[in-house]
């Protein structure tokens, strides 16, 4: 028994061992991607030579049943021979291994049976390049490159990919040796576009057949270049790379072939744009500079810039001491630390061959008020700018809508208060009155109802309440390349450019056209031939004319070209002192603005003042109608009273002519006056109200 439960303890422990090892070996397993590279993954060739690449597979302990490997080259250097699959693990081509050399992509896509295969270095195929031209090339896998995990899933595992980097070169030397003063060394490229070659050789030579042309390698005919020379020299060449192709005739026979590369790219880079984040004109004190452009033959190299206030460094608040007149050399994007005011950044980019495009891009950094009030007009919203003339249309346009409504509610007003003084009212009010007088005049001893319109019109006439009132040398001369170009008479002038000679003092002459006034100032270039120069002070707006002149020593050398500049007028002068343009058309557009309050609060006083009245006008105008009912109603009682006391007569039989004259005269009258004033629903409810409060009246009467 001791035995048995001893083995069974062993059985466990192994058990339990296995599956806590096999999940650790698995998961490593898992989490070893696999990788593809090249063998040889370097090397160097000459040109008109093959070499063989190999593709490879490491699975890092993984099984894989299937793999795409996607290739990109050179077209321009490399070309493929031919993709071989002899050599290979693949068992079955998905798709036959194919190659474009115009594109310069390379496709192999297979699969394996199960159990697939693991391996560090499993040979997927090769391919055989030739080489066409000198240079760098660089053979790399795709994206779209996978290998697939054998789990019945088609995992991707693939996490690695080593590409080749080859040198290709022109072949060694074989006939003269070739050398140029101008474009010495054969893998740089040279703005020069003039090319002068010399050779020479150690043995006796009786001639020599050469040729230039964009060809790497090519052999010059047997024909001899007349008269013997060893030097030869191209003038105005077209920017590409050329290549000098010599052989020398030695004792009746030709020899072998030397190769002599030259590159040429005299253009600058292409144009750019200077992208500057938020925007050109901005509050932030660090703005993002962006620049990016294409060379199109030797390439980008490096990038240049440079930040030059315009700003005097007196101003308040104001010091350009962040910025720097000098370039420095710079990648994208570029942030600097820059104070208050206006700046020009200047940014080159410089090619392989030394050529350069600069470009310029003003930039303001401003207060936040500022940034809203602009020369042009009002910024609102980032890059929307709504010009000035804008701006003052439409508030003038809202001025005269202002104006307009305003002229109506003080004429509104006044009329609203004369009638009320005066105690005029409506027509239709003053129709109804005048029929009233009309009846009394016909019916004697009806007092009642002309007692309580008297009592409504003396309150009618009252005098308005107090709280409605208102209330109330011979060397060469510098050149200038930098010049500030649009500036105004409140930013500062500077001039930058090259002279002839390294470390030689430079003057500027400054010279007004209109006043004839000529400055002068002194600048010493730098090492490089450099100089920059910035005026201290802020010239007035005028047209000037600036040229320059280099001394070196004793030598004086004779004023440079002359270079227009004009400076317009962005402030007025005010003594001293100037104030800008856009402070003007703000205080414009402010004016506007108050005159357009003032005008609005007067429409507002005499439209709340006119409304307040008109209502009380219409109080007094309703407590008029009510007494006018109040005293028709009255009125058309007294006519029923009397017609009462006509039929008592009548049927007595003491009913005399006039008295049925009488009857038919009043009975006209009864019906006319009820259709007029008590026929709607209103005069009906007010009559028999009137009926009640008389019939009270009465009764108390005789009980008195």
């Amino acid at each position: 028994m001791r035995g048995i439960s001893r083995y069974v303890l062993f059985v466990f422990a192994g058990v339990g061992i296995y599956f806590a090892v096999f999940p650790l070996v698995f998961s490593r397993a898992q989490s070893s991607p696999a990788s593809l590279f090249l063998g040889p993954s370097a090397g160097t060739y000459v040109v008109g030579s093959t070499f063989t690449v190999s593709i490879f597979v490491n699975t890092n302990g993984a099984s894989i049943n299937a793999i795409q490997a996607d290739l990109k080259f050179p077209s321009d250097k490399l070309q493929v021979v031919s993709p071989s699959a002899g050599k290979s693990f693949i068992g079955m081509w998905v798709v036959q291994p194919a190659y474009d050399n115009r594109k310069g992509s390379i496709k192999f896509q297979g699969a394996l049976p199960n159990p697939g295969i693991n391996t560090n270095a499993g040979l997927i195929s090769e391919v055989t390049f030739r080489v066409v031209s000198v240079g760098t090339a660089v053979v790399r896998f795709e994206d779209s490159s996978r290998v697939l995990l054998n789990d019945g899933k088609g995992t991707d595992i693939l996490g690695q990919t080593t590409g080749g980097f080859y040198n290709l070169a022109l072949p060694p030397p074989a006939g003269p040796a070739v050398s140029s003063p101008t474009h010495s060394d054969q893998e740089k490229w040279y703005a020069n576009r003039n090319i002068t070659l010399q050779w020479g050789s150690d043995e006796p030579v009786t001639k020599y057949s050469y040729v230039l042309n964009t060809q790497p390698v090519d052999i010059p005919d047997d024909i001899p270049e007349e008269p013997l020379r060893t030097t030869q020299s191209y003038k105005d060449l077209a920017d590409d790379i050329y290549y000098f192709h010599i052989k020398a005739l030695r004792g009746g026979s030709w020899g072998g072939v030397t190769h002599y590369s030259i590159k040429i790219d005299g253009s600058p880079p292409a144009r750019f744009k200077i992208e500057i984040n938020p925007a050109a004109r901005t509050v932030t004190r660090r703005p993002v500079i962006g620049f990016q452009t294409t060379d199109a033959l030797s390439g980008v190299d490096h990038y240049e810039l440079k930040v030059v206030s315009l700003t005097p460094s007196e101003a308040p608040g104001v010091d350009n001491r962040t910025a720097q007149n000098f370039f420095i050399e710079a990648n994208s994007p570029y942030i600097p630390e820059l104070q208050l005011g206006e700046y020009d950044v200047f940014v080159r980019a410089f090619d392989k061959a030394g050529n350069y495009a600069q470009e310029i891009q003003r930039l303001v950094i401003t207060d936040a008020l500022f940034n809203i009030i602009q020369e042009i007009g009002m910024n609102f919203g980032g890059n929307f700018v709504v010009p000035w003339a804008v701006i003052w249309g439409v508030g003038v346009l809202l001025l005269l809508f202002a104006l307009f409504f305003a002229y109506r509610y003080y004429r509104w007003h006044g009329r609203i208060h004369e009638r009320r003084e005066a105690g005029q009212l409506p027509e239709e009010v003053q129709r109804k009155l005048e029929e009233l007088r009309l009846l009394r005049e016909k019916y004697k001893g009806m007092f009642l109802a002309f007692a309580c319109l008297a009592a409504t019109l003396w309150a009618f006439h009252a005098p308005v309440p107090a709280n409605a009132q208102s209330e109330s040398g011979v060397a060469s001369p510098p050149i200038i390349t930098q010049v500030s170009k649009n500036i105004t008479n409140r930013e500062i002038f500077y001039a930058g450019g090259t002279a002839v000679v390294p470390n030689s003092a430079v003057t500027l002459f400054l010279q007004g056209y209109e006043t004839g006034e000529t400055i002068s100032a002194s600048v010493t270039a730098d090492t490089n031939g450099e100089w920059f120069y910035t005026h201290p002070k802020l010239l007035p707006s005028g047209t000037y004319s600036l040229w320059a002149q280099a001394r070196t020593g004793e030598v004086l050398s004779p004023p440079g070209p002359q270079v227009t500049l004009t400076v317009s007028s962005a402030a007025l002068q005010l003594g001293t002192s100037r104030l800008s343009y856009e402070a003007v058309y703000f205080l414009i557009a402010l004016a506007l603005l108050f005159l357009l309050l003032l005008v609005g609060l007067f429409a507002l006083y005499h439209w709340r003042h006119g409304k307040r009245k008109h209502q009380k006008f219409l109080e007094d105008v309703r407590e008029a109608e009510e007494s006018i009912h109040r005293g028709f109603a009255v009125l058309y009682r007294d006519i029923q009273l009397e017609l009462s006391l006509i039929r008592k007569a009548k049927e007595t039989g003491n009913f005399s002519e006039k008295e049925r004259l009488q009857e038919e005269r009043i009975l006209r009258d009864r019906t006319i006056y009820r259709e007029r004033n008590l026929g709607d629903r209103k005069g009906k409810v007010n009559l028999r109200k009137y009926e009640i409060i008389l019939m009270y009246e009465i009764l108390k009467n005789k009980s008195a």
